[in-house]
């Protein structure tokens, strides 16, 4: 079995998509749609796209006769092909749930959907009885590929015995203008993203080619918010259960890290019984840069701030001011009559 992927990308989803089919089955498409790029006029190859919008290799040409050819293109994948399969990521819900959140190189649709494919359509395989090792094929993505491809291996240890058995050679990337399959996957992916734009509009998306393409057999795995939020959740715990934190969360984390120590020493201070020693967060917190944390001083034998400017102590002024001085040795009074701690706004901030 082989499986030929393309993708289709833009607002407001992103689409990876192709079609099932054993080799011989291919090689018969790929002879027949051959034969059909060479009719007058003849296409050097065939881009959706450029179909589309009558541009490229589709230049000149009148719509009836694009539609023509196109309804006889995809009569060709309806006679050749077993299934259909495709992946699909809302745009916003991806931005909004993942990124960010993962190791920085793979922090991208494509990643995602790449191996979403591979795993869901070897799962359908084994669903429905299929025992055929399946080679993937996908096209050139000159910022994507070599990065997945490095990770595959990885992907392929955590792989379930069952789904293993059923994988082929390592999936590779191939050009869409040489590779005639993954032409017919282009045509595919483009009429998926193109339902889904229109959808998002409030039509539904209908054309000749279109009702031949859903005759075929459509096996489609949709990342719903819910389900991304349910694979990060996924992605994180087996990292602590691994007792691994990739780098990209580990400078996350080192970036939150002064603010989380603010708030924890905050918290301490807050909770402390009153003149006692609490022991803080030895970390130059957001808003301490102008202060150092010493053990004592002539003024004080506790723990406290000093300015960084001169080492001053924070409390050498109020030492120095006999009407200070006077309502410190009231308030010290106070907390030892009362086991209370002072009340003045100085103490309080």
């Amino acid at each position: 079995m082989q499986a030929y992927i393309d993708d289709s990308k833009g607002p407001p989803v992103f689409v990876l998509a192709g079609f099932i089919a054993r080799t011989d089955q291919w090689s018969a498409l790929t002879a027949r749609w051959h034969d059909a790029l060479d009719l007058p006029p003849r296409l050097k190859y065939f881009k959706m796209h450029e179909a589309h919008t009558c541009t490229g290799e589709f230049t000149g040409w009148k719509q009836t006769d694009r539609d023509v050819r196109l309804a006889s293109l995809a009569g060709i994948i309806k006679d050749h092909v077993v299934a259909g399969v495709s992946s699909v990521v809302r745009q916003d819900d991806y931005d909004e749930i993942m990124a960010g959140r993962i190791a920085k190189p793979l922090d991208y649709p494509y990643w995602l959907m790449y191996y979403s494919i591979i795993m869901r359509t070897l799962l359908l395989h084994r669903e429905n009885g299929l025992v055929e090792k399946t080679d993937f094929i996908f096209d050139e993505q000159p910022d994507q590929s070599r990065q997945v491809q490095e990770h595959f291996n990885a992907v392929y240890d955590l792989a379930p015995p069952q789904i293993k058995e059923l994988f082929g050679n390592p999936p590779f990337n191939s050009d869409d203008k040489t590779t005639l399959p993954l032409q017919a996957a282009d045509m595919f992916a483009w009429h998926i993203h193109r339902s889904c734009y229109e959808r998002e509009r409030g039509f539904e998306f209908d054309s000749p080619t279109m009702q031949i393409l859903r005759s075929v057999r459509h096996y489609d795995y949709s990342w719903t918010r819910e389900r991304l939020q349910a694979l990060l959740i996924d992605h994180e715990l087996h990292g602590r259960r691994a007792g691994k934190i990739s780098i990209h969360e580990n400078r996350r984390m080192e970036a939150k890290f002064p603010a989380d120590s603010s708030l924890v020493n905050l918290r301490r201070i807050a909770r402390a019984v009153p003149n006692s020693c609490v022991p803080l967060t030895p970390f130059p917190a957001k808003g301490t840069k102008r202060f150092l944390l010493v053990d004592s001083c002539p003024f004080s034998r506790n723990p406290h701030l000093h300015r960084r400017s001169g080492n001053k102590c924070l409390l050498e002024k109020k030492a120095s001011d006999p009407a200070a001085g006077s309502e410190l040795q009231q308030q010290e009074s106070e907390m030892r009559r009362n086991g209370s701690a002072p009340r003045s706004t100085s103490d309080r901030a």
